[in-house]
């Protein structure tokens, strides 16, 4: 049997605790848990099956495709040229686990009613046939077998013998697309964008998948990317004496901070103790604060460190920092820790002494705190209300013995929401969106309480409201799916998008073949293969018992646009884990009836996707997403056209 090469986590986790021995001491006791269970899959996939099989007596690698797997597309031609040839197959290593996907490779194999060869055979797999790893595995009879679905069946498979697998997994690139996810700073002459990117090609099994990501412009129209943090950011800062960023493991590890002068060059971080949220740069220099763990969890506190110029850390004592107050603004006079959601701050001038403050004129329950916003020591606390979404600021001043409360006006943005305000420039930013345009919206001010309507177009910031937009270089930068750049606030240009790796799609099996188990392989990618070709499926029907959860996103129209999906269908009966959403039209002929079979017609691409719209919900803080991607995500949405039932 050919020796594997040792699983990638284990490999990290020993580079880890060389480089870094005392942090590996404290990893040990707290990941206990997480290596038994990565051990127990390597054990899982080096151990011999025994002799003889259960299908196949010939298990080899992936030779020639079936019949019906010999027609079809190639990814980049249309459906109904003849070249499908079936799935990518990834390296043959690669280990099988709940919600991959794989191919047969041997020529038959049995499917049965339960792990070993004592159950009874529902169904038979054939060489090159498509099948969904539904849960864990069991080990029965010295062998190990997979629960799968398949194309109208559900049961368990043997994973192989001392010859070779049985299943091989594939390749789900276009399932789990790049994504690059930044945040902007501005530091004393160059501006950072932070974050993280993840390039993930089969669901991942170890870590999260995210990289750091990390680009520098010293005039905000060239970026270079630099190589300086460890680990993905979180968080960052910038002042006059540079950036600091706190980052969060892509996999088992430490929370750290960093500091750098002029963000190119990064000093060796620190470890810290809590989960870093937010950061920011006042008078006592950069803080950071975040979540609280032990070795049970987390406590349901919020701590802060204070990083001075040599990277050492200092705790801070936070009168009363309860879950939630996780986002921090400063300036010059102070330091101002707040949540989107509550209507307690906590304050202080010098980053030692912090007290608690409470919104005046917000009824709890009925307001919520959008945005706060530090100018010299005048403080803005922007409100909104959880019934209408009415825009309310508070006005403060910052002093040593906390903050006295002037004036609390209903601000002039009309039927709009504002997310953020900043300052810069000798001028201040509010960025919000108009709850019956669900379009994108900026004010500018000259002194916090008359504001201006910039009359921005609707495809501004790409049609969504990110972070808020900091000053520099005489120009305003904000970010969403790219930087904006701006001299009056009113006319915005994008200046920088981070480049993604392009991703190969998985082909298209012919219309006239295509299954429900192909629909939910393909996922979002099948709405590119297919149009709005009319597709006709076999569909079973399960059961679908307490989905929901906090505040789901709504939208218009309702029927397309929903949060989760009014239905569900599977190529089997393998329960609710192998099965998609579809979204059945409002004038749908038929309907879907619990644990049975139905055929279904339908298609992509709706012309009311077009329509689609995501509104953020007032009692929670809720952005506004871009309409380019909800139309989008509108688009790769089954709709169900007939539903027709059929006979066991």
């Amino acid at each position: 049997m050919t020796e594997r090469q040792p699983a990638t986590m284990t490999a990290r986790m020993r580079e880890y605790l060389q480089r870094h021995p005392k942090v590996g001491i404290g990893l040990v006791a707290g990941s206990a848990v997480v290596l038994v269970a990565v051990a127990a899959a390597i054990i899982g996939q080096l151990r011999p099956n025994a002799a003889g099989i259960d299908g196949s007596p010939s298990p080899s690698v992936p030779g020639s495709p079936t019949a019906s797997q010999t027609q079809g597309a190639s990814p980049s031609a249309p459906a109904s040229q003849a070249t499908w040839d079936g799935y990518q197959l990834t390296d043959v290593g690669t280990p099988l686990f709940g919600s991959i996907w794989a191919r047969v490779t041997v020529d038959e194999l049995n499917v049965r009613a339960a792990p070993g060869t004592d159950a009874a055979v529902v169904a038979v797999v054939r060489r090159g046939d498509l099948v969904q790893v539904t849960g864990d595995g069991d080990f029965v009879e010295e062998r190990s077998w997979q629960p799968i679905v398949g194309n109208g069946f559900a049961g368990w498979v043997a994973e192989g013998d001392d010859d070779g697998a049985y299943l091989q997994a594939v390749g789900t690139p276009w399932l789990f697309k790049p994504q690059r996810e930044l945040a902007l700073v501005a530091g004393r002459d160059s501006l950072l964008a932070y974050g993280w990117a993840s390039d993930l090609v089969v669901p991942p099994y170890e870590g999260n998948g995210r990289n750091p990501l990390t680009y520098l412009s010293t005039n905000g129209t060239t970026w270079n990317e630099v190589t300086g943090p460890v680990m993905p950011v979180a968080a960052a800062a910038g002042g006059d004496g540079g950036f600091v960023v706190a980052t969060v493991p892509n996999y088992l590890g430490p929370y750290t901070v960093q500091l750098s002068t002029d963000g190119e060059t990064w000093a060796e971080y620190a470890v810290i103790d809590l989960q870093p949220t937010s950061a920011a740069w006042g008078p006592a220099g950069p803080i950071v604060v975040g979540l609280v763990y032990d070795d049970d969890g987390f406590t349901g506190g919020v701590a802060a460190v204070r990083v001075d110029p040599g990277g050492a850390v200092q705790s801070l004592p936070l009168p009363g920092a309860g879950l939630g107050l996780t986002e921090l603004e400063a300036a010059e006079s102070g330091y101002v820790l707040f949540s989107r959601g509550s209507l307690d701050l906590v304050v202080s001038a010098d980053g030692t002494a912090w007290t608690t403050e409470r919104v005046p004129g917000a009824v709890e329950g009925a307001g919520m705190v959008r945005d706060v916003e530090l100018v010299g020591n005048q403080l803005i606390v922007v409100t909104t209300s959880t019934e209408t979404g009415r825009t309310t600021l508070h006005h403060a001043r910052l002093a040593a013995d906390g903050l006295t409360w002037a004036t609390t006006t209903a601000a002039p943005f009309g039927r709009a929401t504002v997310d953020s305000v900043s300052a810069g420039g000798g001028s201040m930013l509010a960025l919000g969106w108009d709850q019956d345009e669900l379009l994108p919206r900026v004010w500018r001010s000259t002194d916090g309480r008359s504001w201006t309507d910039m009359g921005v177009d609707a495809g501004t910031f790409g049609g969504a409201i990110g972070s808020e937009p900091v000053w520099a270089d005489g120009r305003w930068f904000a970010m969403t799916d790219g930087v904006y750049a701006s001299t009056d606030g009113a006319t915005w240009e994008k200046v920088f998008e981070a480049p993604t790796p392009e991703v190969q799609g998985p082909g298209c099996p012919p219309p006239d073949v295509v299954t429900a188990l192909d629909l939910l392989f393909l996922g979002p990618a099948a709405a590119d293969c297919y149009g709005d070709t009319p597709l006709t499926v076999t569909v079973w029907s399960p059961l679908v018992d307490g989905l929901g959860g906090c505040c789901p996103q709504q939208g218009v129209p309702e029927w397309l646009a929903a949060w989760v999906a009014p239905a569900f269908v599977s190529p089997g009966p393998g329960g609710f884990s192998g099965s998609f959403g579809v979204y059945p039209a409002p004038d749908v002929d038929g309907a879907f009836v619990t644990e049975t079979w139905a055929r279904v017609t339908g298609h992509f691409h709706d012309p009311e996707a077009q329509d689609c719209r995501h509104i953020p919900r007032q009692d929670v803080p809720h952005r506004l997403e871009s309409p380019t991607s909800v139309v989008a995500d509108c688009a790769a949405r089954f709709v169900v056209d007939q539903i027709v039932p059929i006979a066991p």
